[in-house]
């Protein structure tokens, strides 16, 4: 029986040698080409082919180098066995298309998930040879391995090439929106406010503006409540904490504030509850309304105006109707006045005499005042002229005597000198 046969060092110093240096191989084909020349170091080898789908390394003799060439085979599972890679579609000048030379051993490129092709070894001396074919098997396995760490490497590589891309677009589309939130909100005409037990978050010029505060003043503030006026304060605290419970609760409003001098603001506000920091929080929307509230007061002042003038313009509708029939009257009294004056003669009693010229002087101070009537119900310019008031009251409480009756006493003070004034008498 013959004895095995023993490994020579160098050989397998060699062997070695090739796997340790696969790392080193920049690319694919490097490494076929590395592969292939590295088996011709095996005893009883006289030829190498290293066929990975389709790219083939071939070395046929110990003095010329690799020769690369792309069949661009696709592979598919051999039908006789799943496990094995069909080099039958392999392209018609390669020497292992359908029936194999008996001098070649086929090592496949194999790992647990995946077959990616063979070496082919032409074997001279079978007896030299076969005590390093578990070497070539290793090396084999070593560069399917390899081979698709390499790939993995790659889809890695790739896959966080993209990755870091995604993170840049998703990262600069993230501060341009926040850029487009910030403007939004600090160029508002509303006041914005983020707060949490009425700790200011965030807010925005608009808002200490409305407040009477620099932002940097208002972001200092412990609380916003002592700015909140005092007569307002249970019933907003009321609608927040039923707000943060989730009940029902107002969320348009209105309120009066205090501004940072003291002065009073009226303010309307929308309120929602918001997520801030993982955790919830108020969000308020505010605007000063005290200026238009001051426009609606002076906006009722002057419809009260109006209907005030038009019931002015309907009383003077009526008093020059009044004045144009009362004027009628005074009419046929002054002139009957004036012909039973005229009868008067020395045989006519005092008072009779006296109390016709009261009559017409009544009737004439009637047909004044109806003169007067009329100038209003006209909305004409009073007749202005200078006149002494003490006399204008001597002339009239004769008259006022006669109208109040028996049962009121008319008490008449005069000035202790003349009382000129310019007026319409």
């Amino acid at each position: 029986m013959k004895s095995p046969m023993a490994l020579e060092p160098a050989i397998l110093g060699r062997i070695l040698l090739l796997q340790s240096t696969l790392s080193v191989a920049p690319n694919e084909r490097r490494l076929l080409e590395m592969v292939a020349s590295g088996m011709m170091a095996l005893p009883g080898v006289v030829g190498s082919i290293v066929c990975l789908e389709g790219l083939t390394a071939t070395v046929l003799n110990s003095v010329g180098g690799p020769v690369l060439s792309d069949c661009r085979v696709e592979f598919s599972p051999d039908s006789s066995d799943n496990s094995r890679v069909s080099l039958t579609t392999c392209a018609d000048e390669c020497p292992f298309r359908e029936t194999a030379d008996e001098l070649w051993t086929r090592i496949d490129l194999r790992t647990p998930r995946q077959d990616y092709g063979a070496i082919f070894l032409k074997v001279q001396d079978q007896a030299r040879f076969t005590p390093y074919l578990p070497f070539a098997s290793n090396t084999a396995n070593l560069v399917a391995l390899h081979i698709e760490n390499e790939r993995i490497a790659a889809e890695l590589i790739t896959l966080n090439r993209g990755l870091d891309q995604l993170v840049q677009e998703r990262t600069q589309q993230l501060q341009e929106s926040e850029l487009r939130f910030r403007n939004l909100v600090e160029g508002s005409l509303q006041g914005i406010c983020v707060h949490r037990d009425n700790a200011p978050l965030f807010l925005n010029e608009a808002w200490a503006s409305v407040r009477g505060f620099s932002i940097e003043e208002a972001y200092k503030l412990d609380s916003i409540v002592p700015y909140v006026a005092e007569h307002e304060r249970d019933r907003l605290s009321i609608y927040q904490k039923a707000r943060l419970a989730g009940e029902s609760a107002p969320s348009h409003y209105e309120f009066e504030g205090i501004k940072k001098d003291g002065s009073i603001v009226r303010i309307e506000t929308i309120v929602s509850v918001v997520d801030w920091g993982g955790e919830p929080a108020i969000l308020s929307a505010i605007i000063d309304v005290s200026a238009r509230k001051h426009a609606d007061q002076e906006n009722r002042t002057l419809q009260d105006r109006l209907r005030h003038s038009q019931k002015m313009e309907a009383v003077g509708q009526l008093a020059a109707g009044v004045a144009h029939e009362f004027n009628n009257l005074l009419v046929g009294i002054l002139s009957n006045a004036e012909s039973l004056l005229s009868l008067v003669n020395n045989d006519t009693p005092e008072v009779f005499e006296g109390t016709l010229k009261d009559i017409e002087k009544a009737g004439t101070q009637a047909a004044e005042l109806t003169k007067q009537l009329l100038s209003f119900s006209r909305q004409e310019a009073p007749s202005l002229s200078q006149f002494d008031v003490n006399q204008l009251v001597t002339r009239s409480q004769e008259t006022f005597k006669r109208f109040l009756g028996a049962n009121i006493t008319l008490k008449v003070q005069l000035a202790n000198c003349a009382m000129f004034v310019h007026a319409d008498e």
